[in-house]
């Protein structure tokens, strides 16, 4: 999906279009849960204390990768979603 795709983003969560008519909200209390538990999933983050970070309120909802050839951020939904950027688009953070 492409970044011109989003009509709407809040504090809850973004809203995008797909097809020509059809919306789709991601909610990203649900997106920080799912990456809470796939952080638990894989040795490599290395989480010391399962049961405490399990009882931090998430925050992530999901990773961007500004070094791809077509940048994109993936949000941890129920089913992924990925949005792609231009070249010349810039996060937040670049």
């Amino acid at each position: 999906m492409n970044y011109f795709c989003i009509v709407s983003i809040t504090s809850e969560g973004l809203i995008y279009r797909i097809e020509s008519k059809n919306v789709v909200a991601i909610h990203f209390q649900e997106c920080a849960e799912n990456y809470r538990n796939y952080v638990l999933t894989f040795d490599e983050f290395n989480v010391k204390d399962p049961e405490k970070y399990m009882q931090e309120t998430p925050k992530c909802v999901g990773w961007h990768d500004v070094t791809a050839k077509t940048q994109f951020i993936e949000f941890f939904s129920q089913s992924r979603v990925t949005i792609e950027f231009r070249s010349n688009w810039h996060t937040w953070d670049t």
